[in-house]
């Protein structure tokens, strides 16, 4: 494990995959449960005759890691990474975390070659986030059009998007009006007195939609109650759509 920390934050990454492993509060909240289970990022790459063709970073060969001399900044490299549909493509992922004072920030440059539009990131991208220890709610608050709105996480989760168009229990901003537009620059996830802030660290006009999933589902979907077992798996991420082009770079 590579390890990094800020005031508030302490991170461990996987030498092997590149994923954020390990994310604890200076409180004692350890907001990814298990380690096993950590993301580092996800990209939609459309073929001909297939949009749904992903890029997930924890399938991914070996990245190469590099830490700062100051051990304040962490770069990993994923050449030519492997889809899920069109297999290897010539497309560089470069990921950077830099802690300064109570923050962690990361950043992420996409070097396309390939023939194919990066059309979509999810970045950062944290998998089985859990609430804090005696929690009674757990929720994701962000602004909604002219207002602000709370989407539940746990015990139930609130599920934006319907049953269809998405294979698991999913929220994109916007909560349960699917016309609103999720283009909110933060998100906060809230439980038990603390909270974890997820921003946009520069100015900027790009769109960024906030999204969670459940996985594998509901424990219970009469409800929308979150199973209990050690299966399920709550991601947050920050969503980008940069439509990169053929043979662009972008960050």
């Amino acid at each position: 494990m590579i390890k990094l920390k800020s005031k508030t934050l302490s991170m461990e990454f996987s030498s092997e995959t590149g994923a954020l492993t390990g994310l604890d509060a200076a409180s004692g909240w350890s907001i990814i449960g298990r380690p096993g289970q950590g993301l580092s990022f996800r990209l939609m790459v459309p073929l001909p005759g297939r949009r749904n063709n992903n890029v997930y970073g924890e399938r991914q060969k070996a990245p190469s890691l590099s830490v700062s001399p100051d051990g304040a900044m962490l770069k990993i490299v994923w050449d030519k990474v492997i889809s899920e549909h069109g297999g290897e493509l010539d497309i560089t992922v470069t990921q950077s975390v830099a802690v300064s004072g109570r923050q962690a920030v990361f950043s992420l440059e996409i070097e396309n070659n390939s023939g194919y539009v990066v059309e979509n990131v999810y970045f950062p991208y944290l998998g089985n986030v859990q609430r804090p220890v005696g929690t009674e709610r757990f929720r994701l608050f962000s602004s909604c059009y002219s207002a602000a709105e709370e989407w539940e996480l746990w015990p139930k989760y609130h599920n934006t998007r319907g049953y269809y168009g998405v294979d698991f229990p999913t929220q994109y901003g916007g909560g349960a009006g699917a016309w609103t537009v999720p283009s909110s620059p933060y998100a906060l996830l809230l439980g038990g007195g603390e909270g974890l802030y997820i921003g946009v660290a520069e100015q900027s006009s790009e769109f960024i939609a906030w999204n969670t999933e459940l996985r594998p589902g509901y424990g219970s979907s009469i409800d929308r109650r979150v199973p209990e077992t050690p299966g399920s798996d709550t991601r947050v991420a920050a969503v980008h759509v940069p439509y990169i082009m053929p043979w662009n770079r972008e960050s």
